[in-house]
């Protein structure tokens, strides 16, 4: 029995579908390949930690008096694109100048020396006392990794060897 002309176009497209996918799925492969496991340089796309200003080593006790901020943790999430810094909040108004373009925090990855810094203001408006909150920061060539030591710069305050999860 001939196959009638409804069936013809379900045929053709049903290959051009399957090659696409692959395609797809074979760019993916590549670009992960490309760019897993390279350290980060500054021609790559990373900040170098002389852009930084100078700061010096603070404890967690210090940086909870002068910025009223607890440091709770570093995360490797987002299948490795995002790290997240939460924090929770002990004195509001020392810690509304985490909002401020100057007073943003960095992360700096101790083994390779890149800096990741936030480019986009955070959604908060104001901060509570009582409660956390996270700034994300794009992994930039998986600088960070779960294990990793990592510095939070936090103005001329760096708390050092933190663990990234």
């Amino acid at each position: 029995m001939a196959a009638s002309t409804q069936d013809l176009p379900r045929r053709r497209i049903g290959p051009w579908i399957v090659l696409g996918v692959a395609l797809l799925l074979l760019a993916i492969g590549v670009v992960a390949w490309l760019s897993w496991g390279k350290s980060p340089t500054p021609a790559q796309g990373a900040v170098p930690a002389a852009a930084l200003p100078p700061g010096r080593a603070g404890t967690a006790a210090e940086v909870e008096q002068r910025l009223g901020i607890r440091i709770r943790f570093i995360a490797v999430t987002a299948a490795g694109g995002l790290v997240e810094l939460r924090y929770e909040v002990v004195d509001a108004e020392k810690a509304a100048g985490l909002l401020d373009v100057a007073g943003r925090p960095a992360l700096i990855a101790e083994d390779s020396g890149a800096v990741l810094t936030m480019h986009v203001r955070p959604e908060v408006r104001s901060l509570d006392a009582g409660r956390s909150y996270s700034f994300l920061f794009a992994n930039t060539r998986n600088a960070i990794r779960p294990g990793s030591l990592v510095t939070v710069a936090l103005g001329d305050l760096r708390l050092e060897h933190l663990v990234a999860q």
